[in-house]
């Protein structure tokens, strides 16, 4: 390890996960200078988005190990094939925890917003319960093939678990 402060921002940036690090840094100075610089940006927002970015840097992380352990990012069979039609593996790059527990922060925080700017929490469990459906249509068209219910439902019930931590926390601080 290089003794320089240059070496050990590198050393620790190295052992910490470049992709963990980068959003929440980003996140971070994001939110110091809207909260600076934009009235009406209050410090509890600036947690959500660093806790938003967290989020999304799991997520990036651990789709990036499992590319790097081999598993490939989609699976691909030549169409009319009788493998085509008796396809059942795994078409997700990351381990569903990971994606459970990145989901989950994502959903309790825009869950949080959604239901702050509406006033009612029920209205962002809502929004984050239906939002994995347009995404997952989408994903069926592009790629010719049927809508995944059980991804989507993995997804929705991921988000909502986000909205029900942050409907806990509001209660038990009353």
């Amino acid at each position: 390890m290089d003794a320089t402060p240059a070496g050990f921002a590198a050393t620790l940036v190295d052992r910490c996960y470049g992709r963990l690090v980068l959003p929440l840094l980003l996140g971070l100075l994001a939110a110091v200078a809207l909260t600076q610089w934009v009235a009406w940006f209050t410090g509890g927002m600036g947690i959500w988005l660093v806790l938003g970015a967290a989020g999304i840097g799991i997520l990036w992380h651990a789709d990036a190990m499992a590319a790097a352990a081999g598993k490939p990012a989609t699976v691909r069979t030549p169409v009319g094939t009788p493998a085509d039609f008796a396809w059942q593996g795994e078409p997700w790059t990351i381990s569903r925890p990971v994606a459970a527990f990145g989901l989950c922060l994502l959903g309790l925080v825009w869950g949080g917003l959604i239901g702050w700017w509406t006033g009612a929490l029920w209205v962002g469990a809502a929004a984050v319960a239906v939002a994995p459906a347009p995404i997952a249509l989408l994903w069926a068209l592009g790629n010719g093939r049927p809508m995944p219910w059980g991804y989507t439902a993995f997804a929705a019930c991921a988000l909502l678990s986000g909205v029900g931590v942050l409907w806990g926390l509001v209660h038990a601080m009353g």
